[in-house]
């Protein structure tokens, strides 16, 4: 949202400012937007082209050693932003267990996996993996062909990978157990209310900005009367009325504390930092990093908050509560 905001307020105030003729006032959008695009995509870029710049020259030592194989106990567990594979006290890397495989800067994300503890086959300098199996896999299977079949029916249920992917969620949504318990009612906790004013806190900084600017720069195009000076007004009154609207929508929201939720596969419209998602037609909103904890099922139950429809929570959509 904000580089969009910085994007309407440079063209507006431009276009309404700007001395020079059109080629100049073309090339004086064409920066504003650049140095826009470089404060926030320039420090993401530079890392993720630093990991995969490591990753290949650690590749390259894998290559010397004849690309050998070894298996490595380790777990798939929510970092700061994505699912993420550890083993030996290190972060693992793979083109195969993420939905965004066509980007080697996604490739430390495990977001096909389900949490929980595995046993990877990688390669070792690189820790590049190759293959991933649950620990408990094996020994599960040698627990069923010997068990009962009501004690084999009750085993299918695996209460670990169920525990780590409560956690994984919980984390993702900086949420606790108690939150999760009001959401189930309808209801959004205090911290969650406070989240959703911190996530719509820029609202109190801009409205009044936009209103007086839109107040001020009237009187230019009647001074002076211009497509563009014209144009710029439309575009501040324009974009305070939703700002406005917005504004109201979040207020309600926070004094009210109701949620929706709705369970099904859900399906995703990434965009700078925000993404938009549905499940059957209900569309909500959420932060990508959020949205990403929710590839590992094919159906979550996402809770929303009614009016700006921003995502307070979610978890597993087998769960037996739901």
């Amino acid at each position: 949202m904000l580089p969009t905001v910085l994007a309407v307020v440079v063209t507006a105030s431009t276009l309404m400012t700007f001395p020079g003729s059109r080629l100049e006032l073309l090339l004086g959008l064409l920066l504003g937007y650049v140095a826009i695009f470089a404060v926030f995509t320039g420090g993401t870029s530079l890392n993720e082209t630093g990991h995969v710049l490591a990753s290949s020259r650690r590749l390259e030592r894998d290559a010397t050693g004849g690309f050998g194989v070894v298996r490595e106990r380790g777990e798939v567990k929510w970092g700061k932003s994505s699912y993420v594979a550890v083993a030996g006290g290190r972060r693992l890397f793979s083109p195969y267990f993420t939905e965004l495989a066509s980007v080697p800067g996604f490739w430390r994300h495990f977001d096909r996996l389900m949490p929980g503890r595995y046993v990877f086959e990688l390669l070792p300098e690189s820790g590049l993996v190759l293959h991933a199996e649950p620990a408990a896999h094996a020994e599960h299977n040698a627990h069923v062909e010997h068990a009962e079949p009501a004690e084999r029916h009750e085993r299918d249920v695996s209460q670990p990978a169920e525990s780590a992917l409560d956690a994984a969620l919980l984390a993702a949504f900086r949420n606790r157990p108690a939150d999760r318990a009001l959401n189930r009612v309808g209801r959004a906790s205090r911290a969650q209310r406070w989240r959703l004013f911190v996530t719509y806190a820029w609202l109190l900084i801009l409205l009044p900005g936009l209103g007086i600017g839109a107040w001020v720069s009237r009187t230019k195009p009647v001074e002076a009367p211009t497509t563009g000076g014209w144009l710029g007004v439309l575009v501040l009154v324009a974009f305070s009325g939703f700002v406005l609207q917005l504004l109201v929508r979040v207020v309600l929201d926070l004094f009210e504390g109701r949620v929706e939720s709705k369970v099904g596969r859900t399906t995703f419209r990434f965009g700078k930092t925000d993404a938009t998602g549905s499940i059957d037609g209900r569309s909500f909103t959420l932060s990508n990093k959020q949205a990403r904890a929710l590839f590992a099922l094919p159906r979550y139950r996402v809770y929303f908050f009614r009016r700006t429809r921003r995502v307070a929570g979610a978890e597993a959509g087998r769960h037996p509560s739901v």
